[in-house]
Parts: structure tokens; C-alpha cells; sequence
């Protein structure tokens, strides 16, 4: 995918599930002319303890950063601790669907303290990813079961990739500078 390539994401009414669709950038850029609302975002996959996830920085209508994970059923779901690197959970919280943000804007979030164990957490899962390794490390795999395939994703340039990945290590260094009060 190059940087002028577009995603239309269907979600379906039934379930909730997102499917994206590649679509030409002038198609997206007509959608986006007759829309009521609008979402412009980078994201990228990685893989938790055998789940899949998905970092979405949100860029407009403001920034926000979102963690996408998903789960083969509910007790899965609530087996699941999350890494201390996620942020609140939100997955409940009207005001982060899709259309919420598209239409309100983005959600009054609370200062999160940021620690060294979450920066350490989180450059273990890039590690991991950039490393080509599909599993956790053996500390991480205790109590988790395998997941079943996901359906591929659209190709996705190794560079852009890096360069999403890169981002948002920057960003979260730039979180961790002291700040005034």
C-alpha cells in the first residue's frame, strides 16, 4: 500500500466486525466530500499472546491513540491482562465508536502516567514484530491458548510500516518527557 492508497472500512450492522476495503484515493476523497463526518488515522498490526492488535493513531478530527485487540470469545476476553503499556479500557465507552469520533470529535481522556515498565512492555511487542518472531516471549505465554488464522490484511510497504512504528515511538518518548505544571 503506498501513502495514496485508501481504506474504506465497512462495519457490519450485526456483529460489529470492520471489513477494510482498498479503494482508490479519489473515490475516498468524494466519500469524504459528502460524509458527515470524518476519521483520518495510520495504523498498524501487531501480535499480543497470540491475539491480534491494532495501533491506530487517530489524526483527525484530533489525536488520539486507540489499542484494538480481538478476542475468540468472552472468556478469552476476560482471561486477558492487559500489558502495562495499554491505556485505560475504553471498549464500552460510546464516545470512542467510529461514529462518535467522526461526529463529536475526540473525547475528553485523562492524563495516564506513563512508566518504564509499559515503555519496556511495548518495545518487547515491536520487538517481537520487527524481529519476525510470531510468538511472545516464554514469560508471556502462560496460560494462553493459540488463536486460530486470522484472514490476511492488505499488503502494507515494509518502509511505511516502519515508518507508522517509528512514529509512535517518538510519540510515546515524547509522552514520557517531564512535564511543566
Amino acid at each position: 500500500m503506498t501513502a495514496e492508497a485508501s481504506m474504506l472500512l465497512l462495519t457490519h450492522a450485526d456483529d460489529g466486525s470492520i471489513e477494510p476495503v482498498s479503494i482508490p484515493r479519489a473515490h475516498a476523497e468524494a466519500l469524504m466530500a459528502v460524509s458527515a463526518g470524518r476519521i483520518d488515522s495510520l495504523q498498524t498490526s501487531l501480535s499480543l499472546d497470540q491475539h491480534p492488535l491494532r495501533l491506530s493513531r487517530i489524526i483527525a478530527p484530533g489525536l488520539l491513540d486507540l489499542i484494538t485487540i480481538t478476542f475468540d470469545d468472552d472468556a478469552a476476553a476476560s482471561a486477558f491482562t492487559p500489558p502495562a503499556w495499554f491505556g485505560p479500557e475504553v471498549g464500552d465507552d460510546l464516545g470512542y465508536r467510529t461514529s462518535a469520533l467522526a461526529l463529536s470529535g475526540i473525547p475528553t481522556t485523562p492524563e495516564i502516567e506513563v512508566s518504564n515498565a509499559g515503555l519496556e512492555s511495548l518495545l518487547d511487542a515491536l520487538e517481537n514484530r520487527a524481529s519476525g518472531r510470531s510468538e511472545p516471549p516464554p514469560s508471556d505465554l502462560a496460560g494462553t491458548k493459540p488463536r486460530p488464522a486470522l484472514p490476511a490484511e492488505p499488503e502494507t510497504d515494509d518502509a511505511e510500516m516502519a515508518a507508522i512504528e517509528d512514529e509512535v515511538i517518538r510519540e510515546l518518548a515524547r509522552s514520557l518527557r517531564p512535564q511543566r505544571r
